[in-house]
């Protein structure tokens, strides 16, 4: 699994495209994506498209498509539309001291 330091009260904001799912006949419009968040102290957790990203960017409400909030393990298999953009996996640090993180996103 990647690792890093998330600075004091800081945020990453990691890209992904999710993996169209198989279907027997034709395309599917969804693909899935499994990701995997461990730290050694709580973070927030979220999963959101270039809107939301937005959004979050701007300090306002913002629309995800999974969140977690005061986790220090945390994995998941999530569904998404095929849209051609980007999702992100944004993780954050509201603590006031940096904090080892590792991820993994498949």
């Amino acid at each position: 699994m990647p690792a890093f330091t998330l600075g004091a009260n800081g945020d990453v904001r990691l890209p992904f495209f999710p993996v169209p799912e198989r279907v027997l006949l034709g395309a599917s419009r969804n693909g899935t994506i499994h990701y995997s968040v461990e730290s050694e102290y709580p973070v927030n957790i979220y999963i959101a498209d270039h809107m939301g990203l937005a959004e979050f960017a701007q300090g306002v409400e913002f629309l995800t498509y999974d969140a977690r909030i005061g986790v220090m393990a945390h994995n998941n298999n999530i569904v998404l539309p095929l849209t051609g953009q980007a999702y992100y996996l944004i993780i954050v640090n509201t603590n006031p001291y940096p904090i080892a993180v590792y991820y993994q996103l498949t």
